[in-house]
């Protein structure tokens, strides 16, 4: 009776660990609004469940061994022609591709390319002044090459 009393306590025992780490592991994983949701007796705010139905099988049902006699849309005649077609239109090598226009939208900063950060020269107050000349911080050391179609 004594090794069955303290079996029973040792059950007791991690049990209790269990119901504590889990209490703990909710109580870590779960947000506020969360548990401002469980909080909340869903069961009387909301409509009652439905029943279970009692048999899965629709009432006019097709049977599941039945096909459609159509063919699939993708073995349609003129998809395959409009495929073929596009297969075989000829395209430019540079399809797709754009020359990117690097032009600074200040062209008198003389700004990189991409540059985003803020522009300073010498005279900023001056920037828009044509008759006055404008010195940036930021100028283009080399040429970039122009894009072009041949590679010449």
């Amino acid at each position: 009776p004594r090794q069955k009393q303290q079996q029973q306590q040792q059950q007791e025992s991690i049990m209790n660990e269990l119901k504590r780490d889990e209490l703990a592991r909710q109580y870590m994983y779960t947000s506020v609004q969360q548990a401002s949701y469980d909080d909340v007796p869903w069961d009387s705010k909301l409509p009652p469940k439905l029943p279970v139905p009692l048999a899965s099988l629709e009432a006019y049902g097709t049977g599941p061994s039945f096909k459609p006699r159509r063919r699939p849309i993708r073995y349609d005649t003129r998809n395959l022609k409009i495929l073929d077609w596009d297969r075989t239109e000829p395209r430019h090598a540079n399809y797709g591709r754009k020359p990117f226009n690097n032009v600074a939208p200040l062209t008198r900063a003389q700004q990189i390319p991409g540059y985003s950060g803020s522009i300073g020269g010498y005279n900023l107050q001056d920037i828009d002044n044509p008759e006055i000349a404008y010195e940036p911080y930021t100028v283009v050391r080399t040429e970039q090459p122009k894009f072009s179609m041949s590679p010449r």
